[in-house]
C-alpha cells in the first residue's frame, strides 16, 4: 500500500516553503548588503580624495584669476607675485594626485595645461600693467591663455 500523507502534512508544506525560500531571500539579501558596503567603502577611499584635491585646485585656480584681474585693474605687478602661492600648491596637489589611482598621463596634461595658462596669465597680466601698446602680442596672449583656461576647466 502506498505512503499517504495526511491533508495536515500537505498543507503544512506551503508555508514551510514560503519560509525556506523568504530564509533564503533574507541571506541573499545580506550578502548583497555586504557586497554594496564594500564598493561604497572602495569608493570612499578611491574617489573622495581625488574630488577634494580636484575641489582645491578648482578653488585655487579662481583665486589666481581672481588676483590677476585685480592686479591688473590696480595696476600692481607686486600683487602678481601673490598667485606663486596657489601656482605651488596646485603644483603640490598635482604630486598628490600622483600618489592615487589616476593615470600618470592624465596628471602630466593637466599639470602642463594648467602651467602653459599660468605662465600666458602672468605674462598678459604683467604687460597690461606695464600699459603695454603691443596689442597684437596682448591679444594673441589673451586667445592662448583662455584657450588653455577652457582646457583646465575641461580637465575637471
Amino acid at each position: 500500500m502506498p505512503f499517504k500523507i495526511s491533508i495536515f502534512y500537505k498543507m503544512l508544506i506551503a508555508p514551510l516553503l514560503a519560509v525556506a525560500l523568504f530564509a533564503l531571500f533574507i541571506i541573499n539579501i545580506y550578502f548583497q548588503q555586504i557586497e554594496g558596503k564594500e564598493y561604497i567603502e572602495s569608493i570612499y577611499q578611491k574617489h573622495f580624495p581625488i574630488l577634494n584635491i580636484a575641489n582645491e585646485n578648482r578653488i585655487l585656480l579662481d583665486n589666481i584669476i581672481k588676483l590677476t584681474e585685480d592686479a591688473v585693474v590696480a595696476n600692481e605687478q607686486t600683487w602678481l607675485n601673490n598667485t606663486k602661492e596657489y601656482k605651488e600648491k596646485i603644483e603640490k596637489n598635482f604630486k598628490d594626485l600622483s600618489k592615487l589611482d589616476i593615470d600618470e598621463k592624465t596628471i602630466f596634461k593637466m599639470q602642463t595645461i594648467f602651467i602653459k595658462y599660468f605662465s600666458k596669465t602672468i605674462e598678459l597680466s604683467t604687460l597690461m600693467i606695464n600699459n603695454s601698446e603691443d596689442w597684437n602680442k596682448i591679444e594673441i596672449l589673451t586667445k592662448e591663455m583662455t584657450s588653455y583656461l577652457e582646457d583646465t576647466r575641461m580637465e575637471r
